[in-house]
């Protein structure tokens, strides 16, 4: 089964099973495949453990339904899957901070997490995907080479690099922060050369001598995840063709001036643990104001 096709089983699945059992084991036995593939492909896709996601949906329609009728503490409880009320309520609190009795009485509003969706996919080949989100990034220092890449062989070539870099030069990089993490950054076009600077680097805590050091200030941006059913060694330069093309479709889609994006520095991180030989996942960042 595809990845694009699993994922929106598995959201549909939870959501019509949030008053049942759920568990990585339920889910891998109702979908054929290892518990690890289903953990791996969710929190790659949305960026939250899948069975953070399961508690946070049951919790949020667990206290709608308590706005809705009269039912008692014990009665949701038994109704979400909880032992005990005492379990529920202590879970609740946890959650938000609150009891649920305490939080009726206030009036305050909850904070609940919605059903997520793939409607901002963008798909890529007959398995791949990108889904785009925002958010903001502390500064980091960035430590690896520099190369010089003509516009027209930078997608050939940049992948070339950072496997050599991966290779040879990531096992020499010291004070890494991110263990097993690549980072390759693209910054400084020259419209006249036609050329960009391409670095390939590791996230550090501090700069390594006889290195290209790069400060990245912190920033909001966007994200696009790519996932793929193949190994990060053959993130080619097809692959990358299709994942810019399909950055391209969500830009298309914005409305003008929605987001002034910064077009002279983006960066991709690739985090080799969690890629196998049938699985891979690439973030693509650029800068937004």
């Amino acid at each position: 089964m595809h990845n694009r096709l699993l994922l929106q089983n598995i959201i549909t699945h939870i959501e019509e099973n949030l008053t049942e059992k759920l568990t990585l084991e339920v889910l891998a036995g109702r979908f054929g495949v290892s518990e690890i593939y289903i953990r791996k492909l969710f929190k790659s896709a949305f960026h939250m453990p899948i069975s953070t996601y399961i508690k946070k949906r049951k919790l949020s329609c667990s206290a709608a339904l308590m706005l809705e009728c009269d039912f008692r503490i014990a009665d949701i409880a038994a109704e979400y899957g909880y032992e005990f009320p005492q379990t529920y309520i202590n879970a609740f609190k946890r959650e938000y901070g609150l009891t649920p009795f305490q939080w009726k009485k206030s009036g305050q509003p909850l904070t609940i997490t919605e059903k997520v969706s793939l409607d901002e996919m963008i798909a890529i080949g007959e398995e791949g995907m990108i889904l785009p989100d925002l958010l903001i990034l502390p500064a980091m220092i960035l430590s690896g080479v520099k190369h010089t890449l003509g516009f027209t062989e930078s997608h050939s070539l940049a992948p070339q690099r950072a496997l050599e870099f991966w290779d040879d030069d990531y096992p020499k990089i010291k004070h890494v922060q991110e263990k097993a993490v690549y980072y390759g950054v693209t910054k400084n076009y020259d419209q006249e050369k036609r050329s960009s600077d391409y670095y390939c680097t590791a996230h550090v805590s501090t700069p390594n001598e006889g290195r290209q050091n790069l400060l990245i200030g912190s920033s909001r941006y966007a994200r696009f995840t790519y996932i793929g059913s193949h190994s990060y060694r053959e993130l080619d330069v097809k692959r990358a063709k299709e994942m810019y093309r399909a950055i391209e479709t969500y830009f298309a889609r914005q409305s003008d001036n929605q987001h002034m994006f910064d077009q002279d520095m983006y960066f991709e991180r690739v985090d080799t643990k969690v890629c196998t030989e049938d699985f891979c996942t690439m973030e693509w960042y650029i800068p937004y104001k």
